[in-house]
């Protein structure tokens, strides 16, 4: 091979390394981009007004298995408990299920 090819060949080379490495670093910072935006959605989930939902939500999918031993676990296990306490306090004590049956259905 000639000098000239050589050089072309290296320079071809560089090119195709330089255009990968960009492209992969570009693909790294999206991910990363991607990973801190669904992070901030968890959180928000967890202070709208389905946060009970949401939260119940993420349990099932993450945190049945390992038992609420993680960190994010225990923040969704104490917001499904102070869940748990708001609808108990919005359930009367007797309830329409509780009273008797009428005559009529003996």
């Amino acid at each position: 091979m000639s000098t000239t090819k050589k050089i072309m060949t290296a320079g071809f080379g560089a090119n195709v390394f330089f255009i990968a490495t960009m492209v992969v670093c570009r693909e790294w910072k999206k991910y990363a981009k991607e990973e801190e935006r669904l992070t901030q959605k968890k959180v928000r989930e967890l202070t709208q007004d389905f946060k009970c939902y949401f939260a119940a939500r993420q349990y099932y999918q993450e945190c049945r298995q390992d038992m609420g031993t993680s960190e994010i676990c225990k923040q969704v296990i104490s917001v499904l408990q102070t869940c748990q306490d708001e609808l108990y306090t919005k359930i009367p004590p007797v309830t329409p299920a509780m009273s008797p049956l009428p005559v009529a259905f003996r």
